[in-house]
C-alpha cells in the first residue's frame, strides 16, 4: 500500500523479473523527502533516502535587510543546512544581536561559528563570526576592526553550512 503520510505523493512500484522483490518509491510534497521500501516476504518500513527543504528566505530582524539580487536564504539538504546570500544594514551591526531566527529542524546540533567580513560604506572592513546557535539565533559576533574606522552602513556576504 502507498505511504499515507500527509503530503505523500505515490510515485512508483516496480517488480523484479527474477524474483518476487518489489520496490515502492514515494515523494513527499510537504517534507520534500524521497522515501522507499522493499518487499521480500512482506513490506518493509518506509526509509528516507533524501530530503530537501528547498531555499527559504528568512524574515530578517534588528535592522538587517536582504540585498536585492542576492537575498539571504537557507535550505536543509539531508542533514546539512546551507546559508547563502547577502544582508545589509543602514548602521553598523550590533555585536551578538540576532540577524534572524531559524526554525526547529534547521538548527545545529552544537553552536557553530564561521568567519566573515563586514564591509562598511566607507570601505572599512571588520572581521566577524557568523554564529548559528542551537536556539536558532543567527548573529554576528565581532573579532576585530581590520581596515580603517568602521562607519555607517555596510553589508555581509554569507556562504556557510553546518550539520543538523
Amino acid at each position: 500500500s502507498p505511504d499515507t503520510t500527509a503530503g505523500a505523493l505515490y510515485v512508483h512500484t516496480s517488480t523484479s523479473t527474477s524474483s518476487a522483490a518489489k520496490l515502492q518509491q514515494c515523494w513527499h510534497t510537504v517534507t520534500k523527502a524521497f522515501t522507499y521500501r522493499l518487499y521480500g516476504t512482506s513490506w518493509g518500513p518506509w526509509i528516507t533516502a533524501a530530503s530537501d527543504s528547498g531555499w527559504i528566505q528568512p524574515t530578517l530582524l534588528n535592522g538587517y535587510t536582504h540585498i536585492a539580487g542576492n537575498p539571504l536564504r537557507y535550505r536543509r539538504l539531508n542533514n546539512t543546512v546551507y546559508l547563502q546570500g547577502a544582508v545589509e544594514r543602514t548602521s553598523a551591526p550590533s555585536n551578538n544581536v540576532a540577524m534572524f531566527q531559524l526554525p526547529a529542524g534547521f538548527r545545529p546540533v552544537a553552536d557553530t561559528s564561521t568567519m566573515h567580513m563586514w564591509l562598511y560604506s566607507n570601505l572599512a572592513t571588520q572581521a566577524l563570526n557568523l554564529d548559528v546557535l542551537t536556539a536558532g539565533n543567527v548573529r554576528p559576533s565581532f573579532i576585530s576592526t581590520l581596515n580603517g574606522t568602521p562607519s555607517g552602513a555596510g553589508a555581509m556576504f554569507i556562504n556557510s553550512s553546518y550539520s543538523v
